[in-house]
């Protein structure tokens, strides 16, 4: 007989959900779950002629720089060589914009070049920048100059006449900077391209790449650097209030004079300088010390006063030495002398001559005397009143 068959126990069913099969995916066809990397998409075309250009101003404004350093380079030597090494505390004072002119150009020189790497990653951000920059930086660059340089042809007049030439090249130079139309012809380029490929910005911002990251560094740096070093330099001697005392009172054993009251705003025209000139000499001698003052630049533009330019030399003189005839042989007859008073000189006499000009358009006026320490001191100008040159004179130490 059969033995009945053994029923196994049923087995209970796991919990585990069923793992879903891959799908197969042929060779030759891109899987559905695999998306384009952002290093696979290429910028817009567009991104490479927005950067060209962009590179194109950056040199302009590089020649710009190094237009104005050239300048300020003339400034410096130029005119501090003309006037025995002042560089005039008004000049710099007065156009701080035009002073800052190499450092100006230099930063919007930095600013297209980062403008020029960034666009080539075709992102909204970096066409957001270049927008603003070539909307916002030649205008701001337009406004500096534009409100700059006419100051700068109006102080010309303030310079001497050794420093004409200078002067002129000064002018032709920075005609250069007053015509920016190439500037806005690029600029507008551009602003049409990024408008027209507005739609073509779609890729993420990427970070520029460490190499365009030192080339950047390293170029604004050669711009900036040695302009901040100029322009320190250049407003350190600019505020100098010895004159140029200090080194002459080393070359001579003789007291230097100097005014303690410059009248009407006068500033120093000039350093203390030693006379080098063998065409020129105060009673016998070339080696005089000469210095010159004048209106302060901001008077001459601002309040209209005229250039009076008051020039006082000194020489020392043996002891006995005759003024009188020193007076008598360096004036001519159409003279008018008087005596005035003057605390610092022999007898407290100090004589003052008005010579008439041939033309008889002008007179030049002079204040001279011998101090009680046998310093013979000439103060003159055609221009200055009477009361100025006394005031100079009484105020002498």
């Amino acid at each position: 007989m059969q033995q009945p068959l053994a029923l196994q126990p049923l087995q209970p069913v796991s919990n585990q959900p069923l793992q879903p099969t891959q799908p197969v995916v042929p060779i030759n066809q891109p899987s559905p779950l695999v998306t384009p990397t952002p290093d696979l998409l290429d910028p817009p075309k567009s991104c490479k002629s927005i950067s060209l250009l962009l590179i194109l101003l950056a040199f302009l404004a590089g020649i710009m720089w190094l237009g104005n350093m050239a300048i300020l380079l003339i400034l410096k030597y130029s005119i501090a060589s003309a006037s025995h090494g002042l560089i005039s505390a008004d000049f710099l004072s007065l156009i701080p914009g035009y002073g800052w002119f190499p450092i100006i150009f230099a930063i919007a020189s930095g600013i297209y070049l980062f403008s020029a790497f960034k666009v080539k990653d075709g992102s909204k951000k970096s066409w957001l920048i270049s927008l603003a920059i070539v909307l916002i930086v030649p205008i701001v660059l337009t406004i500096i100059i534009n409100a700059t340089l006419p100051l700068i042809y109006k102080a010309n007049f303030q310079i001497t006449n050794d420093t004409q030439e200078v002067i002129a090249g000064i002018n032709g130079m920075a005609s250069i900077f007053s015509s920016i139309s190439l500037d806005y012809l690029v600029a507008v380029i551009i602003l049409i391209l990024l408008l027209i490929s507005y739609k073509k910005f779609t890729l993420p911002a990427t970070p520029l790449t460490a190499g365009k990251k030192t080339f950047l560094i390293i170029t604004c740096a050669i711009l900036i650097l040695p302009s901040s070093f100029l322009l320190i330099q250049t407003y350190i001697q600019s505020t100098d209030t010895d004159h140029g005392l200090t080194q002459l009172s080393e070359q001579t054993d003789i007291h230097i004079y100097r005014p303690t009251r410059l009248p009407n705003n006068r500033v120093y025209a000039t350093n203390f300088y030693l006379n080098n000139s063998p065409k020129h000499n105060l009673a016998g001698r070339t080696d005089y010390i000469r210095v010159a003052f004048d209106h302060s630049l901001n008077d001459m533009l601002y309040a209209r006063n005229s250039p009076s330019l008051i020039v006082m030399n000194q020489v020392d003189v043996p002891t006995g030495f005759n003024f009188t005839n020193y007076v008598d042989s360096i004036f001519p007859s159409n003279t008018d002398t008087k005596q005035i008073a003057m605390p610092n000189a022999i007898n407290n006499q100090a004589t003052l001559i008005i010579t008439n000009s041939e033309t008889g358009n002008f007179q030049i006026k002079t204040v001279t005397f011998v101090t009680t320490d046998n310093i013979l001191i000439s103060l003159m100008s055609p221009q200055s009143s009477l009361e100025d040159l006394i005031t100079i004179a009484n105020s002498l130490e």
